[in-house]
């Protein structure tokens, strides 16, 4: 498990700069760059009643402190095997509208 920081502020699951989603996944399979990834799992937040019903329907209204991380960047040196072994990450993207507008602050080239 990963300790995740996220200030993607638009994203649905986004509660208190963490993430109320309890696994995310970063991709970008041949990223050299960590301008190259995305978090995968980033949906923008509407603020309308589907959003808070679909958010309670999958358990995601409280922020978590530590989640799993999928990863397909091959290029990171982080990557093990397919998931994040960092022991803290950083997703960005202030103000993004979709998921090519996030990144992950940690990536590191081998």
């Amino acid at each position: 498990m990963v300790k995740l920081e996220c200030n993607v502020d638009s994203c649905i699951y986004n509660q208190k700069e963490r993430c109320a989603k309890g696994a995310i996944s970063v991709q970008g399979r041949e990223a050299t760059t960590m301008c190259d990834t995305c978090c995968g799992s980033y949906e923008k937040k509407t603020g309308d009643a589907a959003t808070d019903s679909y958010l309670s329907g999958c358990g995601c209204t409280e922020p978590k402190s530590n989640i799993q991380v999928g990863c397909e960047a091959a290029h990171c040196m982080y990557n093990d095997n397919m998931k994040c072994g960092a022991e803290k990450i950083g997703i960005s993207g202030y103000g993004a509208c979709d998921c090519e507008e996030t990144e992950c602050s940690t990536f590191r080239t081998r």
